[in-house]
């Protein structure tokens, strides 16, 4: 085993043209069987089973592949048409493309002349194995040089549930590439050799990142300013690079207008506001301060942290399921309205309706989306204030960091049937074991956690506001794929530690 590692170690060029080799084949593979009759009911079924023609070839569990196809083949008219820059800018056809990636897919189209989504495995192999890459090359780094734990820690794209999606034309292989620029970019911003690396690479990764999905960009920026600060003051680095870092992603924020923050709608168009019932909902909505002691003014402020959970009507409607869900939804959107708030007690309210109503419509959003899905968590679930999104908190760190539950492992899901479902399970169980190594880096050297902290901090409120808005567990899985990496990479790192104790113990007996 040790002759593997060292053997890696020495011949980089050849590992990397391998593993390009091994994604291309493997990818080749998946879309000779997507082509042919072998586990149709996997490619090329809807939710009754029933066979669609005109989808042939494109997978249940990336279904999103068939509108990102459908959004290249206008770019490629574009494209053909000398409209360069509507193909830029993603604005040609009738279809209104939203998607970064999907000019990239237009162009290997046009490139090779056909319309075959295999094609874009030119992009797809290379975006993988840029991952392993920046994985290895982050855990060498953070790990004092063990090679061994540093090609441990690249197994988790090595799941099938990645390499799977990799081979598609999903956005999630280029979120994962984001991750793990991420992750490389602040090990090396911490190393005085590396650190104009480690800037440059965040900058690019959080460009990437918000290409992807532009909704994060507040919450990435936010972390990694306030942790940047941090470690300025701590001069934990260097100043020049991290100053740099910071105007460089804020100028992209900026570029972004993360600041606009749109509202969506999640409730379908049979469930419309009533205009006029919002129009009569009273406009001053100014919160009171308290002249109390401080102990009367925290339970003031605990009171108004509950308020919406008593608002009239919801009482009744709360915990049933189908019609009266959409009645909810309705009644929230009404509180949405702008309100005039003063002080801490007005803040507090404020938060009630612009996070936990929110977070609440968001969720109700995925279940109207996936109402089809077999393994809906919680569907009742409703959040109307600050308290019941504390009291929900470890609900929503057992759903985020472990789903699917073992219950779900051996059962048939709706769109990978039990194949995927067995695969999941197994996946998740390695997982299980890995975040056993975590926690125990949280005890036996905490202080290594420091370099990627940020990321760290980004990724478990991301997977907690999963457990939250997101009631699907297929989808949480999905979704959590690139969050969940520096935890596996630091997991795989606790690990060997615990196995690096137990053998020195067993040694002295």
């Amino acid at each position: 085993m040790k002759n593997i590692f060292e053997t890696i170690e020495r011949n980089p060029v050849p590992v990397v043209i391998g593993l390009l080799f091994f994604h291309i084949i493997f990818a080749g593979l998946v879309s000779w069987i997507a082509h042919s009759s072998f586990l149709i009911q996997l490619h090329n079924m809807d939710l009754e089973e029933n066979y669609l023609p005109g989808r042939e070839h494109f997978w249940n569990f990336a279904r999103d592949s068939i509108v990102f196809h459908l959004e290249a083949i206008d770019l490629v008219d574009a494209i053909n048409s000398g409209a360069w820059g509507d193909w830029w800018s993603s604005s040609y056809g009738e279809r209104q493309v939203t998607h970064a990636h999907v000019k990239w897919i237009a162009l290997v189209y046009w490139l090779f002349g056909e319309e075959n989504p295999f094609y874009f495995e030119l992009i797809n192999s290379v975006t993988w194995v840029a991952s392993v890459v920046l994985i290895y090359l982050s855990a060498r780094i953070l790990f004092s040089q063990n090679v061994m734990v540093a090609c441990f820690a690249t197994s988790y794209l090595f799941f099938p549930s990645i390499i799977l999606s990799s081979t598609q034309l999903l956005r999630d292989p280029f979120y994962v590439l984001g991750i793990c620029g991420m992750i490389f970019g602040w090990v090396a911003i911490f190393n005085k050799d590396l650190k104009w690396k480690g800037a440059l690479a965040i900058i690019i990764s959080f460009l990437l990142l918000i290409s992807i999905r532009e909704y994060i960009t507040p919450l990435l920026w936010s972390t990694f300013f306030i942790c940047t600060v941090i470690f300025l003051l701590m001069r934990s680095i260097d100043g020049l690079p991290g100053l740099i870092m910071l105007m460089g992603i804020s100028i992209i924020s900026y570029q972004e207008g993360f600041l606009k923050v749109p509202a969506v709608n999640f409730v379908d168009n049979n469930s419309s506001i009533d205009e006029t019932k919002a129009k009569e909902r009273p406009k001053d909505n100014k919160a009171k301060e308290s002249t109390q002691s401080f102990l009367g003014f925290a339970q003031e402020m605990w009171k108004v942290a509950g308020d919406d959970s008593m608002t009239e009507g919801f009482n009744k409607l709360r915990n049933i399921d189908g019609y009266s869900q959409q009645e909810i939804a309705r009644n929230q959107l009404l509180l949405l309205e702008p309100i005039k708030y003063d002080g801490a007690l007005g803040y507090i309210s404020y938060l009630n309706k612009k996070l936990a109503i929110r977070l609440s419509l968001v969720r109700f959003g995925f279940r109207m989306e996936n109402r089809y899905a077999n393994s809906i968590l919680d569907p009742n679930a409703q959040f109307m204030n600050i308290r019941e999104l504390i009291a929900y908190l470890p609900r929503a760190l057992q759903i985020g960091f472990l789903s699917p539950f073992p219950n779900l492992w051996v059962s048939r899901g709706t769109e990978t049937g039990n194949l995927g479902r067995m695969m999941a399970g197994l996946e998740t169980l390695v997982v299980y074991v890995v975040l056993i190594g975590f926690v125990a880096v949280l005890f036996m050297e905490i202080q290594i956690l420091k370099s990627i902290a940020p990321i760290l901090v980004f990724s478990g409120i991301i997977i907690i506001l999963l457990g939250y808005a997101v009631p699907n567990v297929g989808a949480i899985y999905r979704m959590r794929q690139g969050f969940i990496i520096p935890f596996f990479m630091l997991g795989v790192f606790g690990l060997n530690l615990i196995f690096i104790k137990l053998k020195s113990k067993m040694s002295k007996n």
